[in-house]
């Protein structure tokens, strides 16, 4: 029997990732802010795709997946910048081998995105374990 999505391309061309670090999410308090030190308490990406940018937010209920084009990104840069935010830019790593996926959060799921193992728990260690492995740094 074939494989009916065999020949269908689903998955976006993303294989460059700009990854945001920092507090993007102001007024809002969860317990696990006392393991993340302030600036570094959140994680998401983006990645420009067939016209627009593309924009993933990982958030506590649910991933927030947007499409942003010319003045919604400057404004999106914008809040990224008044968050303390970091960008590192960085090149998908492809893997075709199963991975641990642990609990679902930010950290966890930029990472499963990005094709990474490793042991980043938090935003920071994310951001550093990246450096390592040759992620650019956009501005901070």
């Amino acid at each position: 029997m074939a494989e009916p999505f065999r020949d269908c391309d689903f998955g976006l061309d993303i294989v460059t990732w700009h990854v945001a670090f920092g507090d993007f999410h102001p007024g809002t308090r969860r317990w696990w802010h006392l393991f993340a030190r302030k600036g570094w308490r959140h994680v998401l990406v983006f990645g420009y795709s067939r016209g627009g940018w593309i924009v993933i937010d990982p958030l506590m209920g649910h991933t927030d997946v947007r499409v942003a084009m010319g003045e919604e990104m400057d404004r999106t840069i914008a809040v990224l910048k008044a968050g303390g935010g970091r960008i590192l830019r960085v090149d998908r790593i492809k893997r075709y081998r199963w991975m641990l996926r642990g609990p679902v959060y930010c950290v966890t799921t930029v990472k499963h995105l990005l094709g990474m193992g490793g042991l980043s728990f938090t935003p920071e260690q994310l951001y550093h374990a990246l450096i390592r492995q040759g992620a650019t740094e956009v501005f901070r």
